[in-house]
This record gives C-alpha cells, structure tokens and sequence, in this order.
C-alpha cells in the first residue's frame, strides 16, 4: 500500500505515518490518528486514508453494554496481552473508540476519510485448515477472556446505548469503509501480503482511483475464496479518495440464460428491486459496460428477487455464462397519477407532460394524468396569482391538515422546474407507496419502536452528553402507538429506532424517511455493499438493529416544523428481505432544495416486504395521545500489525 501511495500516486513521503511491528502499539496507533484533527497541515478538504494489516478480534462484550450480537470487535496492537487485561494497558482498539475518533476527525478537518482493514472480523487462528498455505489474520481469544466494563466506560466516555451526536459528520457520515471479509470471515494473507489488499491494489492500479466509487471497488474485486469484502458508510457512491459523487445510481444486475426454456433469461433482480412487467435492460458483457450485447424485457414471472425475460425486439443473442443487465425503460405501474388544474397558464406545462408521456427518456419514471382531483391523483398542481400550487393528495397528510407543499414561489412560466419537481414526485410516490404482493409475512415478524433519546448526566471523552432512550419506571417510552408516530417539536429532541426480529431468519433491511412537505427521501439506515449480495445481514435471528443509538453507526433524529407550517408529516418506511437488496437508490434530496441551491437446515423462502408508519410533527403533542386535531454511532465492524494513518495537501494515508 505504502509502494503504491509513493510510486503511482505520487504522495509525498512525509505526508505518509507508517507504523509497523512494535511501532504500532495501542498507545502510538490512537495517537496518530487523533493527531489528524489536530495537524495544521491538512486542509479542509485533504483526502485521509487509514490502512491497517492486521488481527482482528471480537470478545464478549461484560454485562450491562449494548452491542450487536452482545459482541466487541477490535484492532489488535503489538502491545496487546492476549490472555487479558484488567485495565486499558494491553486491550485492543475497540470499534467504538476508532468510530468516535473518526468523527472527531471529521468535525475539525472533513469526511472525506477512508479506512482500509484487512483484517479479520473475529479470532479464527493463525492458519487456515482448508489451505496451508494462507493464513488467518486474525486472534483467537481464550474462553476465560473479558472486558471489564469499567475499561469501556473509561476508554470511550459512554455506557450502554450511548448514541452519536447527531451531526452531519457523526457514524457512519463521518468516512467510507472497506474491510476485507464480511462478520464471522476470515481475511486470508499469503507470504505477508494480505489477498484483499493485493486484489484491491491491482484493481486501483488497472481502473484509476479517479474512475471507481467505493461501491464499485467491492463489486469489481475478483472473487476471494470464503471471503466476501463489504463497503460502509453512507458516502459509498463517492469517487475514491474523493468527496465528488458519481453519476446518479443505475444499478447493475446480474443475468444468466434460463436452463429450463432456450431463449428466456433469469434477472437476478424482482419486485423487491422495483421491477414490473415490460420493464427493459441492456445486456453487457462486463461490468465496465464496453461491450453491447444486446436488449431484453421483462416478460415472464416476477417474484421477490428474480424476473424472467426474454429479447426487447431487438437483435437476439446468445450468451453463455453471467452477464450484466443496466435497465434502461421503466414497467408498468410505475407512473404518478397527476391532476394538472385545467388553466391556460399551464398550456407550456401540457406540452412538456405530452412529451414525458411519449417517453422521450425510458428510463424515467412518467406520469398518467387523472381528469379530476377524485380520481384518486397521487400529486396534483395548481395557479394561484401566478404562483404554483403543490397539492399533497396523501389521504393520511391531508387527515392530519399537511394539504399543500409550503414552497411557494415557483412561477408558472417556469416549465422546467415544474417538471423536474414532478418527476421527483413520481420518484418519491412510486417507492413510497410501492410494497409486497405476499400476505406481509415479514411485517408480522419485525416490530418497529421509535424512542426518544434524553441526556443521562454522564458526558463523553469530547464533554458531548451522553444520550440513552427515555425510560419510565424503568420502561423504555414507545412513541410507535396504533401505526402512527408522533413527535412534539416543541421538544428539543433527538429520536432513535429499534427493529426487532422475532423470527428464526436473518433479515436485511433499510429505513428511509419520506417528506411530504418537500419530496426528499432521506436514508435512515442501510446495509452495506458487497459483491453478489454477500453483505452482512442487518438483523439476526430473534434479534434486534437499533439506529441511532447503540453500534449501529447510524445518527440519532431531530424535527423541526418549517416557518409556515403548523403541522408536518412524512413516513417511516422500512424495508425488509431475506436476500440483500440494494436500496441505496431510492434515497433522493429535495426538488425545491436542490433549485435552492443548484444453523438447522431449512428450505429456504425468498420473501421481501415494507413496514410504513406516519410521522407527525406538531406542536404540543404528548405520548399519551391527547393532542392536536385528526385522528445513529459506530463503527460497525471487526478489525483486525502494521497501520499507516496521514495526511497533507492533495493526498493523505
């Protein structure tokens, strides 16, 4: 990594920190990295890269701290006592305490940072049976091996469900991740070189680092034997080392010749994904999409993760082995019904819409206009002293007073925006509405809590208070009451989520928040990225994800009502499946924002499905529902001695 950094982009020596052996004690590797925030010489924007090679290790976490699978996974130093410690001298680096020093990075400098772990996400030996000649980078803890709980509380200034402080570079905001291999792997090296960072290295030098997002750098690795790299954090769609953010999501999808029937073709992606009948793709060769194959169209079954296709009308073709589908028209049912208020002002606007409607770019979302606001419209728009008027149609919105978007100085003569906000819309109400065609069989089995987070009186390592979920008579406050949450804004609040699984199935899921007021679609929590779906799944068996608190690296919520507004609404929706999905793609920022600103074996079941609550916001609401009118962070994975950490103008590692 260090030949790399000097030889091919061209960092400058003394830009480079490079611990090795016994230079990587605990002590030196912290110090280094809190250095960053302090370091004059790195600029506001200067990429930083944390590369560590390495063991890893996770160890039971003691009674009374929250973590996902009761676990504490940690870099091990050179220092290190394996057969424990009753005090911080000789522990690893626990997950916690690298995410809170990432964050404190990126408050002072910024979250352009990347960090690489080749490492194991848990002990596994020293020597992989399967193959003699890899070994296993990461510890094998002795069963008599324990963390004190006053250590953890020393070491990270926080108790059990402590939560990130909610700002904009807090969790898994404040950096992208790219670890080896996903939890309960093993990162495999050969002759001292770690097999992810080779493949890594060889991908970045035939690609660019110019030319690949973070989402990309695990989906283009070759396949590495039982490992499965996973990316995290919420900026993956970024350009590597770089807060520039690629072109707009456009998934690409694995597709494969049908056994059963010549001719048809499998897409490994269905109604969880999206896809509806007559649905069109252009098939690649690979994925630099430099060799055309041809076109198909969804024209058979469509189940939660597979459709059957077959040629689009073009030319046929024939493929053996994988290749890659890029879906360039849209399916059906996949318009927004609009009513347009019959006035002459919006003749400029009818002509667009006749234009969208002929599908003049396929790939887009359209719209299917409804003759009166009866009809059921989803959106619907107006002319009121030449102003445009955005009528929010949601029954549930409008029960609770949200009628009309509060945005309005829009002219009408101002055609394109107008259309580019619709075509937001059509986004924002396909996937809000959009949900599985099974009996709901997983939303029986997740419940959804959303808690309101308080002050305990303990403060962390940066003075930050600690916040933990408000209990009353030791009973944590449900604000999820009869599918609705309400939130009093005159709190100044922060809010937290919990799922919990009460089946015997691991679950992959993703959280949004859609705002009616303003068309934005805001990720609350999801999964990482890893190639061919491997990523790690969000909730085990019989167990729960918390976001916003607890290790979930996702930040804690606050809500505020707009200057014009008395009341808002939006919905929770959460996404669940068996099989990983990619959801990335449906979180999109405000049209009006945007103008603004330019272990048994079991047959296995393949379900998906949605969970969506309201969210109201108003003044003076309580828990007990006597109000109004009408009816997260850390770093979430294992690490696992030589560690590098810089920094300067143009480039750090």
């Amino acid at each position: 990594m260090k030949d790399f950094l000097l030889s091919d982009l061209r960092v400058p020596a003394d830009r480079i920190v490079n611990l090795r052996d016994q230079e990587a004690t605990r002590d030196a590797i912290i110090n280094a990295l809190k250095n960053i925030a302090i370091n004059p010489v790195i600029g506001p924007q200067d990429p930083i890269l944390i590369f560590y090679a390495g063991h890893g290790a996770e160890a039971t976490a003691p009674v009374g701290w929250a973590a996902s699978d009761n676990k504490i996974q940690m870099l091990i130093p050179h220092d290190f006592i394996q057969q424990g410690s009753g005090d911080i001298r000789g522990q690893g680096i626990f997950d916690m305490t690298l995410s809170r020093i990432l964050e404190k990075i990126a408050d002072v400098k910024s979250d352009n940072i990347s960090v690489i772990l080749d490492s194991c996400h848990s002990g596994s030996g020293t020597r992989d049976p399967r193959d003699e000649t890899f070994a296993c980078r990461g510890v094998e803890l002795p069963k008599t091996y324990d963390i004190p709980l006053d250590v953890l509380k020393a070491e990270s200034g926080t108790r059990a469900s402590v939560v990130a402080k909610g700002h904009e570079k807090s969790g898994l905001r404040s950096h992208v991740l790219l670890a080896a291999c996903m939890r309960g792997q093993t990162a495999k090296e050969r002759h001292g070189r770690g097999a992810f960072t080779s493949q890594l290295l060889e991908l970045l030098k035939g690609e660019g680092v110019d030319r690949l997002t973070y989402k990309d750098v695990v989906t283009r690795l070759p396949d590495l034997p039982l490992q499965n790299p996973q990316c995290e954090g919420d900026n993956q769609t970024r350009i590597l080392f770089n807060s520039k953010v690629a072109s707009p999501y456009r998934a690409l999808f694995n597709i494969a010749p049908a056994v059963s029937k010549p001719g048809e073709y499998i897409l490994e992606a269905g109604e969880a994904h999206g896809i509806t009948p007559k649905a069109q793709f252009s098939v690649f060769r690979d994925k630099k999409m430099t060799e055309l194959l041809g076109t198909v169209e969804v024209t058979g079954e469509v189940n939660p993760f597979r459709a059957r296709c077959n040629f689009g009308g073009g030319a046929s073709f024939s493929l053996t082995g994988t290749a890659y589908a890029l879906q360039t028209r849209v399916g059906e049912s996949q318009d927004l019904r609009l009513f347009v208020e019959a006035n002459e002002a919006f003749l400029d606007v009818f002509t667009r819409l006749g234009q969208e409607m002929e599908r003049t770019d396929p790939s887009k979302r359209s719209f299917r206009l409804v003759n009166t606001p009866d009809d059921k419209p989803d959106f619907a728009i107006s002319v009121e002293n030449n102003l445009v008027v955005f009528h929010v149609m949601e029954k549930t919105c409008r029960d609770y007073g949200l009628t009309t978007i509060p945005y309005r100085d829009i002219r009408v003569e101002e055609t394109d925006s107008i259309i580019y906000i619709l075509r937001s819309a059509a986004d924002f109400y396909y996937n809000l509405h959009r949900s599985a065609k099974t009996d709901g069989i997983l939303r029986s089995k997740v419940s959804v809590d959303c808690l309101k987070l308080v002050e305990s009186g303990e403060f962390d390592d940066y003075l930050d208070p600690i916040l933990v979920p408000q209990a009353v008579d030791n009973q944590e406050v449900n604000l999820h009451v009869d599918g609705t949450i309400i939130i009093d804004v005159e709190e100044d609040a922060k809010y937290g989520f919990r799922l919990s699984n009460t089946s015997a199935v691991p679950l992959y899921a993703a959280a949004f928040y859609f705002d009616a007021s303003d068309l934005s679609v805001d990720p609350y929590y999801l999964p990482g990225t890893a190639a061919a779906g491997k990523a790690d799944v969000s909730i085990p068996p019989k167990g729960s994800l918390s976001i916003g608190f607890g290790d979930s690296g996702a930040v804690p919520r606050s809500y505020i009502l707009r200057e014009n507004q008395s009341v808002d609404v939006g919905f929770l929706k959460v996404y669940l499946s068996t099989e990983y999905v990619d959801y990335s793609g449906i979180a999109q920022a405000s049209p009006f924002a945007e103008r603004r600103a330019s272990v048994q074996q079991v047959k296995k079941r393949y379900l998906w499905d949605t969970i969506m609550i309201p969210m109201i916001q108003q003044k003076g609401a309580s828990s007990g529902r006597g109000f109004g009118f009408g009816a997260g962070g850390g770093l979430k994975v294992s690490f696992g001695a030589s560690f590098s950490v810089g920094f300067g103008a143009g480039f750090c590692l």
